[in-house]
């Protein structure tokens, strides 16, 4: 009898250390991305790589899939380069590095040597780089002014009353969406890229701390009214990363307190999603997973980490869910998804597709907001033709389009007479 008290003790001893040690390290970890993750939206340069420059104007790149993305390039302490194009066929599955031309976009030119750098997606550093009108705008919100760039095509005469409303993600920029702004403003449809509260652009609010679109949706409600008050009869909203989580949070309120809003909800016509934070547990999860913590573990550390972050941050993360706010939305909805996302989890997104008033294009190479990096051609194809459709008021889905079955490009004036509009998953097969 005393020996099974003695093995009783010993198991609950080691199950409180067990569960003390987790619950410890949900609290340290916790603290980490809540320092790393949620709190600070100044971003800092995280130079998690090294190149090698040489002096034949080319950079050296190290075995991993971004040195093969056929879009992107790198950035050091002091500079940004856009990297040239592939001399050799893509090979995703290949572990060794390889060499590409580089065009040096800011900064001084680093000698060669080894140096330590960050992939970068960004494919236009400005809208004149990209071919755009660019004018600014200063938006009331109700933390100060914020602002805003509204881009337009100088080869377009005639401007949309459709206009595309775009939301960065955290620690990004208005030029993160220049990809997207390309391929609106072509077709006609301004571009309006937003700032927000504690956001890399607009000024900071209280604490300085990102709540995850629970707050910063009513910057995006005022950017909305200030659009609408400029001639925006429709409006289409697009989410990067983050961005997606003000939308959610914005479709929400509209929904349930639409007297809540400083605009008109009525005017929404579509919604683009891109690499979107429909769920917060899936991001803490998927970041703690990342950091080397075994399946099963992460799913206890993600609760731990969010129950010491609601402590000691401003924002419950686990309960950041837009999946059923996007789910029974029914505004017609395009979105990207990169198979190889491992800084938000593609799983949500995955469920979101499925809805039939989505539009999916899921790319199996690309990683967090690089479909278009690694696609860019289906990118543009897909959003070109699904702008088009949503133009019309009238908005009617019908069949899917297959892999390789994509639609051409449009052009300003050219009417679309085919009614395959694209409604279930596109699934591209890059690089197979």
């Amino acid at each position: 009898m005393m020996g099974k008290r003695r093995r009783q003790s010993s198991i609950a001893l080691a199950g409180a250390i067990t569960t003390g040690a987790l619950v410890a390290s949900g609290m340290v970890l916790g603290e980490v991305i809540r320092s790393q993750v949620v709190a600070p939206t100044r971003a800092r340069t995280l130079l998690d790589t090294t190149v090698q420059f040489t002096a034949r104007g080319t950079v050296i790149l190290p075995g991993v899939h971004k040195s093969w993305t056929p879009l992107t390039g790198i950035r050091t302490a002091r500079s940004v380069y856009r990297l040239g194009p592939l001399s050799e066929p893509v090979d995703p599955s290949r572990t060794s590095g390889c060499e590409r031309p580089v065009t040096r976009m800011f900064g001084p030119e680093e000698a060669p040597g080894t140096y330590g750098a960050r992939f970068y997606t960004y494919q236009w550093f400005s809208a004149k780089e990209a071919g755009l009108n660019e004018r600014f705008e200063a938006v009331p919100t109700p933390y100060g002014t914020a602002p805003a760039k509204i881009w337009t095509a100088p080869q377009v005469a005639q401007q949309s009353d459709t206009w595309v409303i775009g939301v960065h993600g955290r620690s990004a920029v208005h030029e993160e969406l220049l990809r997207m702004a390309t391929i609106s403003c072509s077709r006609g449809f301004p571009f309006m890229a937003i700032s927000y509260r504690n956001d890399q652009v607009g000024g900071p609010h209280t604490d300085g701390v990102s709540r995850m679109g629970s707050t910063e949706w009513e910057d995006l409600d005022w950017a909305i009214r200030h659009a609408q008050q400029s001639g925006a009869k429709r409006v289409i909203l697009l989410g990067a990363s983050q961005g997606a989580s003000l939308i959610g949070y914005w479709l929400a309120k509209a929904k349930t307190d639409p007297d809540a809003l400083v605009s008109n909800p009525s005017g929404i016509a579509g919604v683009i999603l891109d690499s979107p934070l429909i769920r917060g547990s899936a991001a803490l999860r998927a970041a703690i997973h990342s950091s080397g913590v075994p399946s099963g573990v992460d799913r206890f550390l993600t609760m731990a980490t969010s129950g010491w972050m609601s402590v000691r941050g401003p924002q419950h993360v686990i309960t950041v869910n837009h999946l059923n706010t996007f789910k029974t939305s029914n505004l017609p909805t395009l979105l990207f998804v990169g198979m190889k996302d491992t800084m938000m989890s593609p799983e949500p997104a995955l469920r979101l597709s499925k809805a039939d008033h989505v539009t999916s294009v899921i790319d199996d190479q690309a990683e967090h907001v690089e479909v278009y990096n690694e696609s860019e051609e289906t990118y543009t194809e897909v959003m070109a033709a699904w702008l088009e459709h949503i133009a019309d008021p009238i908005y009617h889905p019908s069949a899917p389009v297959r892999s390789g079955d994509h639609l051409p490009p449009f052009t300003p004036g050219e009417t679309d007479d085919s009614s395959n509009l694209e409604t279930e998953q596109i699934v591209t097969r890059k690089h197979t």
